[in-house]
């Protein structure tokens, strides 16, 4: 669906918007800085991120595969800084230079960081970044098994972002595993699905063999976006793989779920009405042209566009049974709610 498409879709089923309080009415000047929900720190932050503004549409389910690729390729270098720089403390307690130098990190008295590898199920290589807490109990405590978000599409587990996200989980006893699964674009691509769900769940074999040497007797599955995805794919994978047992529970923050992003007129009446995020929230942070374009080369093949591993939107009653705890934490403000 073009978004010229989209928007007519939106008159003819004469959708509102509640989502949005702007006080503008032209639907295309709407933006979080005219919200008047948007705290002006927020906004502050978000404009960092050029997500104050209507966003562009620069890529969609029109664009070729290898133009998608190559956009998501150009831009990840400073897409991850920029969400460095918009994830800190809005009260100006330290900044991103800090995070980057790590003070945040008490200078890594706390925290110990390690680099090692495993092999996947598909023969590849697959850098894992460990975490662990200085001078800990030998008690065995949790082990968070984490997937960076991007779409699965780009980004990366050394990404400042996540590099301080990890060494923070760190410092409250827990050991943190950081997942450089493929993407489909990106210096980590170009692989489609089921490439990075196979690197997850060959990190959580890896980690359940090694539960003595890292000092723990629980993992938790984590990630955001498409993070999220994985980390909410990776316990259906287990439970088909007849591991369900490897995983004690999964946190999945604003997940890449639904893959009807890119869909006909006549699946926009029958499926979006059960979305309403998609058209109350879009263009606020993110784009649902880009989310298709992100969809489109992740699951290349027609017969996983409703596969419940690349997409468990989809996942059944049946899948669902016997799934460890689960916590879904969603945005506000986010065509992924």
């Amino acid at each position: 669906m073009s978004s010229s498409e989209y928007s007519e879709s939106l008159l003819k089923v004469k959708v509102k918007l509640p989502g949005r309080l702007a006080e503008k009415v032209d639907e295309e000047q709407r933006a979080v800085k005219d919200d008047r929900r948007a705290d002006p720190r927020l906004i502050k932050a978000l404009v960092g991120l050029s997500a104050a503004e209507v966003r562009p549409v620069e890529v969609s389910q029109e664009t070729s595969p290898d133009g998608i690729r190559s956009y998501f390729t150009k831009i990840e270098p400073q897409v991850s800084k920029k969400y460095g720089e918009a994830f800190v403390p809005v009260d100006g307690s330290f900044s991103y230079n800090d995070l980057v130098n790590e003070h945040l990190l008490d200078r890594r008295n706390e925290v110990e960081t390690l680099r090692t590898q495993c092999t996947g199920i598909d023969g590849n290589s697959i850098p894992l970044f460990i975490d662990k807490p200085v001078g800990r109990s030998k008690k065995p405590t949790t082990a968070v098994l984490h997937f960076h978000g991007g779409g699965m599409a780009f980004q990366s587990a050394e990404d400042t972002l996540y590099t301080a996200y990890r060494h923070a989980l760190a410092k409250f006893g827990i050991v943190v595993i950081g997942v450089e699964f493929r993407n489909t674009a990106g210096k980590v691509g170009s692989y489609s699905f089921p490439a990075g769900l196979n690197d997850c769940y060959s990190a959580l074999v890896w980690v359940n063999e090694h539960k003595a040497e890292l000092g723990v007797n629980s993992v938790i599955a984590c990630g955001e976006s498409g993070g999220g995805n994985l980390s909410i794919a990776l316990a259906l994978k287990a439970k088909r793989e007849g591991k369900i047992s490897y995983i004690q529970g999964v946190y999945a923050m604003c997940p890449f779920l639904s893959n009807l992003y890119r869909i006909s007129e006549a699946e926009f009446h029958q499926e979006c009405a059960n979305l309403p995020s998609l058209y109350e929230n879009n263009g606020y942070s993110l784009v649902v042209e880009t989310l298709a374009a992100v969809a489109k080369i992740y699951t290349v093949d027609v017969k996983d566009q409703r596969n419940p591993l690349a997409w468990p939107y989809w996942a059944t009653d049946k899948d669902l049974e016997g799934l460890p705890p689960f916590v879904i934490s969603v945005n506000e403000l986010d065509p992924l709610r």
